[in-house]
C-alpha cells in the first residue's frame, strides 16, 4: 500500500456467486488468492494482474453444494498446496496441479509453438507475449512482453520454423508485430508490417522457410518474407478471391499451399508455387468458416465452421474442387489443432474435443477432453497451436484463468497424474473430472 492513509481498491470486487467469503489467503509468491466460502467452496483467484485478477480454481469441499461451510484457507509455504477447514470439523488438502501454467492474468487468445515444439508463446487480454521452452512434461516461462494495447483485443501469435521469431496481430487495430525471441529471456521488437486492414489477426508462419502470411486488407493476404526480421519484405502481389472478412490462415506441411478461411462462408486455397492470385480451390460453407487445417501429407483440409467436416484437395498444381469426405454437425467448432492421427478442436460451446483423423480423412473416436472455467466473456474459446505435439497430448489454452494446460490422452499416463497428485478418487468424482476415461481401481 503506497498511501496507507488513503487506500483504494486495485481492482473491482471478485465475484463470489450466491455465497459470501469466510477467509481470504495470499500464496507465498502474491500471485494467488484463496477465499473460503460458506457454499462450502473455495476459490482461487490468479492476482499476478492486480487490476484484472481472474478465475483459477473451484474446489469443492463437499460431496454436495451447500452441505457445509468451508471458514477457513490457508497455502503451505510453498505454494503448492492448499489447506482448508469445514464446519463439520473436516480439513482437506489440496495439491494444486502442476500440469497447468498460469500465464500470469488475462484470456488467453493466441496459442503457438515451433514446428519442432521447443517454443510456446501465448498472447491474450493482457495483450503481453508470453515465451515458454518446452522440455518432457515441463513448461518453463521465459518472459513476458508487452505489445500495443487495443481496445477489446484479442491478439494472435504464430512462430517461426526455427523457433526464433514470433508474430503478433491485434484483432482489430490493424498491427502486426515482429518480435526477436532467439532469446527467449529477453524478446524484442524486431519490426512492424505496413497494413491497411481493420482486423489484422490472420497470421501465420509457413512450417518451412521465412515466410509469413498476414491479412492484407480486409478481404485480401499478403505474404512476407522474413528472412531479415528487422526489413521484412512482401512477395508478390496480395491473394485476392474472399468477399468478407478473412479469420485465418494455414499452410500445407510444405509450404506449398495456403489455406484462408472467411466470414463469407468459404475457404480459399492457393498454390503458393504459382504467380496466380486466385484462388484454386474454393470450398463453401453453410457458416461463417473460422479455421482451417491441412493433414500431414497436405491432401486433407480440416474445416472448422458450424460443422466440422474434411475435405480432399486436388492435387497440387491442379484446379479444381474438393471432394467432401467426413462431416460433423453441430460441432460448433472455433480452433483447430493437427498431429498424424489426431485432431483437436476448440467450439463456442467452450469444449475442447479430439477425433481420430484417418489416413483416407474420416473423422473417429471423438473424445471430450475439458471444458474451459465459467466465463461471462462468451468469446472465450479453447485456443490450440497449429500442430499438436502427440497424437495423445494437446497443448491448449482459453479460458479466464490465463492458464495454459497440457492435456493427455494417453489413460495409463492421466491415471499415473492422477494417482500422484489427489486422495483415491469416488466414483462421483471420476464421472465429473475423466469423463471420457474410466480407470479401474483405486491408486495403488
Amino acid at each position: 500500500m503506497t498511501e496507507p492513509l488513503s487506500p483504494r481498491p486495485l481492482s473491482t470486487a471478485l465475484p463470489t456467486a450466491t455465497a459470501g467469503s469466510w477467509s481470504i489467503a495470499f500464496d507465498p509468491t502474491g500471485s494467488q488468492v484463496a477465499s473460503a466460502r460458506a457454499d462450502g467452496m473455495v476459490r482461487v483467484w490468479n492476482t499476478t494482474n492486480r487490476n484484472s485478477p481472474t478465475a483459477q480454481w473451484a474446489l469443492q469441499t463437499a460431496s454436495e453444494q451447500g452441505s457445509g461451510r468451508t471458514f477457513s484457507a490457508a497455502f503451505d509455504p510453498t505454494g503448492d498446496h492448499l489447506v482448508s477447514g469445514r464446519s463439520d470439523g473436516t480439513i482437506d488438502v489440496w495439491s494444486l496441479p502442476d500440469r497447468s501454467v498460469p500465464d500470469r492474468g488475462g484470456t488467453i487468445s493466441g496459442v503457438a509453438t515451433d514446428p519442432a515444439q521447443r517454443i510456446l508463446a501465448t498472447v491474450g487480454s493482457d495483450t503481453t507475449l508470453n515465451v515458454w521452452t518446452l522440455g518432457d512434461e515441463e513448461m518453463t516461462l521465459r518472459s513476458r512482453t508487452p505489445i500495443q494495447r487495443r481496445v477489446n483485443d484479442h491478439p494472435r501469435v504464430s512462430v517461426n520454423e526455427r523457433g526464433t521469431l514470433a508474430a503478433t496481430a491485434n484483432n482489430n487495430g490493424g498491427l502486426v508485430e515482429l518480435w526477436d525471441i532467439g532469446n527467449p529471456d529477453a524478446p524484442r521488437s524486431a519490426a512492424r508490417l505496413p497494413l491497411t486492414t481493420r482486423y489484422s489477426f490472420p497470421v501465420g508462419f509457413a512450417p518451412t522457410g521465412d515466410v509469413l502470411a498476414t491479412g492484407d486488407t480486409d478481404t485480401t493476404i499478403a505474404l512476407w518474407d522474413t528472412s531479415d526480421p528487422t526489413s521484412p519484405r512482401r512477395i508478390g502481389a496480395p491473394l485476392r478471391g474472399p468477399e468478407d472478412l478473412i479469420r485465418s490462415v494455414a499452410f500445407s506441411p510444405d509450404g506449398t499451399r495456403l489455406a484462408a478461411t472467411s466470414d463469407d462462408k468459404r475457404v480459399y486455397v492457393y498454390d503458393l508455387t504459382s504467380p496466380n492470385t486466385e484462388p484454386v480451390t474454393v470450398i463453401s460453407d453453410d457458416a461463417p468458416v473460422t479455421q482451417a487445417a491441412f493433414d500431414d501429407d497436405g491432401e486433407v483440409l480440416v474445416v472448422a465452421s458450424r460443422d466440422l467436416s474434411t475435405w480432399r484437395l486436388p492435387a497440387t498444381d491442379t484446379a479444381g474442387d474438393a471432394e467432401l469426405i467426413d462431416r460433423h454437425e453441430d460441432m460448433f467448432a472455433n480452433t483447430l489443432s493437427t498431429s498424424p492421427n489426431r485432431v483437436a478442436v476448440g467450439t463456442s460451446t467452450h469444449e475442447l474435443v479430439s477425433f481420430a483423423l484417418a489416413d483416407d480423412g474420416t473423422l473417429s473416436d471423438r473424445q471430450p477432453v475439458g471444458t474451459l472455467l465459467n466465463s461471462t466473456d462468451t468469446t472465450t474459446t479453447w485456443q490450440v497451436p497449429v500442430s499438436l505435439p502427440a497424437d495423445d497430448e494437446i497443448i491448449a489454452g482459453g479460458d479466464t484463468t490465463g492458464n495454459v494446460y497440457v492435456h493427455t490422452l494417453a489413460v495409463p499416463d492421466a491415471r499415473e497424474w492422477v494417482c500422484e497428485n489427489t486422495t483415491p478418487l469416488t466414483e462421483a468424482q471420476r464421472a465429473t473430472y475423466l469423463p471420457h476415461a474410466y480407470l479401474q481401481g483405486d491408486c495403488d
